[in-house]
């Protein structure tokens, strides 16, 4: 989820704090101010029915081990104004069954974990479903400890936001979001074992995070490049830049509104965004996201991106360094943690005519898994909804216009 410290526990999915945009570890500038943070299913809900049951999901029997996993089904109701699936236990007395989320918003990051002092009373703890392939247990009323709560969510694509509040008035001043695929890539043999049965692996096969950076020239380039009224993020006659080709401007400057909050004084043109130098030198390989990725931090002073910067956001392993699934073999290589011939890989089904109606209403767009088979047998797509795939790589300008 969005809330953890390095070495501190927080959930198997989740983000780093301790570098995330509009954090300085001084609590000065942008790390003083509530953040609140939001997860949202873009693609098909899938899940295994099986999280809630009384032995959990665990399977140490079938060989080869299997990771099937399905809609949600009649047993799991949808809650529309939850915005979750139920579990199918019945809620009595300290037993609070925890819901499979389709929206959950206004979350807020843990306050003992360094974000800010803020007050934290929806803290949850992020876990995707399947990491319940290896658990022997009943997901039923959690025993996170104190107010923490858990987020379960669908494996599938996830859209992710991030706020920033007006401390006076506690509007949204900005956002960020990015969207994960999860059917994709190593995610698709998580957690990363080589066994359903119950226990299996350690802490390094469940917790993946996020460590969403923003990808900049270092702003002791000569001339400054990071200001507001900038063009481009590539030089075709030099052949610099942040993206090679260049890509379209994610952050037009003309979209800049601060809602009122004069905490947060709009930029001019002609201001910098980042005054800082990068955390590290340039050059250095991507398995370092700090040396590339700069959070906003020490001397900035606006904390709205700048035009044609551009949000990376690949989910990492638990160190957040290397990406998900994968070991730091040396200092320019990664090594996956599971060998071909151990890697379960999911199959997902489309066996329940869901409704999609449900899934990304607002936008009306649901991202296509990496596989699928279909066996509902009546399965309607909305009116107005957009069916698209997710990208590992920023298109070009050129792929865009053409």
């Amino acid at each position: 989820m969005i809330s953890l410290k390095f070495n501190s526990w927080h959930g198997n999915y989740k983000a780093q704090s301790g570098s995330l945009i509009y954090y300085n570890s001084g609590l000065t500038e942008f790390g003083q101010y509530t953040k609140t943070y939001s997860t949202e299913v873009v693609s098909f809900p899938f899940t295994i029915n099986c999280y809630d049951g009384l032995n959990g999901c665990a399977d140490a029997i079938t060989a080869p081990p299997v990771r099937n996993m399905y809609m949600p089904d009649l047993s799991h109701t949808y809650n529309a104004t939850g915005k979750y699936w139920e579990s199918s236990l019945a809620s009595s007395g300290t037993n609070n069954p925890i819901p499979l989320r389709n929206m959950h918003e206004n979350l807020c990051f843990n306050a003992t974990e360094g974000m800010s002092a803020q007050s934290c009373p929806n803290n949850y703890a992020g876990r995707l479903v399947s990491n319940e392939f290896v658990s022997g247990i009943q997901l039923g009323a959690w025993a996170g400890g104190g107010s923490i709560g858990m987020s379960l969510l669908p494996h599938t694509a996830i859209k992710h936001t991030v706020y920033l509040h007006c401390p006076s008035t506690g509007d949204v001043v900005t956002k960020f979001s990015w969207i994960y695929d999860n059917t994709r890539g190593m995610m698709r043999c998580y957690p990363f074992t080589d066994s359903n049965a119950a226990g299996a692996g350690t802490d390094g096969a469940w917790d993946v995070m996020f460590a969403p950076m923003l990808l900049m020239e270092n702003a002791t380039s000569t001339p400054p490049v990071n200001f507001y009224n900038r063009t481009n993020n590539f030089d075709p006659l030099s052949g610099e830049g942040i993206f090679p080709g260049g890509t379209i401007n994610y952050y037009p400057f003309s979209e800049i509104d601060n809602n009122g909050c004069t905490t947060f004084p709009l930029p001019n043109s002609s201001d910098v965004f980042n005054q800082s130098a990068l955390g590290g030198p340039t050059g250095q390989p991507t398995s370092y996201p700090y040396y590339l990725y700069e959070p906003i931090g020490a001397g900035n002073s606006y904390p709205f991106f700048a035009p044609y910067l551009l949000l990376s956001a690949p989910l990492r392993n638990a160190h957040g360094r290397d990406l998900a699934g994968y070991g730091n073999l040396n200092a320019n290589e990664m090594i996956p943690q599971l060998q071909p011939a151990q890697r379960i890989w999911h199959q997902y089904h489309i066996d329940q005519n869901v409704d999609l109606s449900i899934i990304n209403s607002t936008e009306k767009t649901i991202y296509n898994p990496s596989e699928v088979s279909v066996t509902a047998d009546n399965l309607l797509f909305p009116d107005g909804y957009t069916f698209k795939t997710i990208r590992g790589v920023y298109p070009t300008a050129d792929e865009v216009i053409n």
